[in-house]
């Protein structure tokens, strides 16, 4: 069960790497920061660990230093589900 499923979440990785791969690789836009843009930072524990460090700020502020650049972390550490400790909590045998 555990194999199939793997093998399943492989397949579906490949085919989103297939079909976003562009046909040609000098068909791909580059990226290119504008004056005033606003940089969005979002992810798991890894983002939320960069607030505290301010590197990658300090590096594109140092690239771009006319470029009035705004970021901003939105990286918070991935909390339980309501759903999995629903189920811890009805698991739970009761006293009494």
């Amino acid at each position: 069960m555990i194999r199939t499923l793997r093998s399943w979440i492989f397949l579906a990785a490949a085919a989103a790497v297939v079909a976003l791969t562009p046909v040609r690789p000098d068909a791909a836009t580059p990226f290119v920061l504008q004056a005033g843009e606003h940089i969005c930072i979002i992810g798991n524990q890894l983002a939320e660990r960069m607030q505290y460090e301010g590197w990658l700020d300090t590096l594109l502020h140092a690239r771009f230093p006319r470029h009035d650049l705004v970021i901003r972390n939105l990286g918070s550490r991935a909390t339980r589900s309501r759903r999995a400790s629903a189920r811890r909590t009805s698991a739970r045998p009761t006293s009494g």
